[in-house]
């Protein structure tokens, strides 16, 4: 009943932040503006996806999960980089400070919720390749190199997000 809980008001949440944020999208020029070359609409499209389901999922948790250090830590990385994507939008970031964020992100995660490859498992068929002192280094390369290639295919609609479940899914599974 928990998860259920947790679900829902997530929803409400993001719809609630998607109804005030919309109108705020337009005054602070958060759009897509269409452009006639990759972008099909026809006037320009609040900016305001990202930010909503975040607050959802945040406010979810907060509510209805217990939270150890770990989660807040990636609720933290995860926040930082929706902040980013919002900033992007707008204002058109560079590489670098597009990377730098990516990282600071990664690296709240890797130290703050202890997320770290360890080892590639028996890839060479005999025993574990444990990576020691490459941990950190190889996990801060996989999680910006997972959070570029998301956005990569964040342009489809759906795309991230159905990739993102059927994971879920499987790994439930």
């Amino acid at each position: 009943m928990l998860v259920v809980a947790s679900i829902l008001s997530s929803a409400l949440a993001a719809w609630i932040l998607l109804r005030g944020l919309y109108p705020l999208s337009y005054r602070i020029g958060l759009l897509d503006r269409p452009d006639r070359k990759r972008k099909r609409h026809e006037r320009p499209v609040p900016l305001i996806g990202g930010i909503a389901i975040y607050g959802g999922i945040l406010a979810g948790s907060l509510w209805w999960l217990p939270l150890s250090s770990s989660h807040l830590f990636m609720l933290l990385g995860a926040g930082l980089l929706v902040a980013l994507g919002a900033f992007d939008d707008r204002f058109k970031l560079g590489v670098g400070v597009r990377f730098l964020g990516q990282s600071m992100s990664a690296l709240l995660m890797i130290f703050g919720a202890d997320v770290q490859l360890d080892s590639f498992g028996n890839l060479l068929g005999n025993g574990p390749v444990v990576l020691g002192a490459l941990a950190v280094p190889l996990t801060l390369i996989a999680i910006v190199g997972m959070i570029n290639a998301f956005n990569m295919i964040d342009g489809m609609d759906g795309l991230a997000g159905g990739l993102t479940l059927m994971r879920k899914g499987i790994r439930r599974h």
